[in-house]
């Protein structure tokens, strides 16, 4: 591993590592049912698989050799999960009366994040991936129509979307997504399936 593959291993995991800190401070008043609804636990435990998943893709590139341009992209990356949790439980969490009332106000920065997230990690495909030909076109192609486009379009979705309902379908497709990608991933990596 080089020096550089240390130091942003390093710095991700510390910035990851703070989010995760913040979900689980404020997981005693996102699953009191008095304080919250099924959405914003739906959004609770997503933010966990955003972050498990990240935390696993970091764990398998010790192979490349990345520049100045792939650690921005990290360090960015991280920092938009960071600011995600942070802003579903910040560190006044225990203070909120109502977790549901308190996403009302901070969904469109939540979407917003993915969309964020979506848009950094097509670029850093595309950099490092497809430019430095680690990737192939065709594998190229299954990652943007499984991953990335199902996961801007209902990012876009959530964005938009006004009523209590529609946020709750937009949680849970987006949940689905991690569910599936995780499975996927879990299926692909696992010791058990070789």
């Amino acid at each position: 591993m080089t020096p550089t593959s240390e130091l942003l291993l390093s710095a991700e995991t510390i910035i990851l590592g703070f989010a995760v800190a913040r979900l689980l401070h404020g997981a005693p008043g996102i699953f009191t049912l008095k304080k919250s609804s099924v959405s914003v636990i739906i959004v609770w435990i997503t933010c966990c698989l955003h972050i498990a998943i990240a935390l696993w893709s970091i764990t398998n590139r010790f192979e490349l050799r990345l520049d100045f341009f792939d650690f921005w992209l990290k360090i960015i990356f991280a920092g938009i999960t960071y600011f995600m949790c942070d802003n579903l439980t910040p560190h006044n969490s225990d203070q909120i009366k109502s977790f549901t009332d308190h996403f009302n106000l901070i969904r469109k920065r939540y979407w917003l994040c993915h969309i964020g997230c979506c848009i950094n990690i097509a670029f850093a495909h595309e950099y490092t991936g497809i430019a430095k030909n680690i990737i192939t076109r065709e594998k190229s192609l299954l990652f943007y129509m499984v991953v990335i486009l199902p996961w801007m379009l209902v990012s876009i979705f959530g964005l938009n979307a006004k009523t209590k309902n529609l946020q709750l379908i937009a949680v849970s497709l987006l949940l689905f997504l991690y569910l599936f990608n995780s499975a996927f991933t879990f299926l692909e990596s696992s010791s058990l399936t070789k």
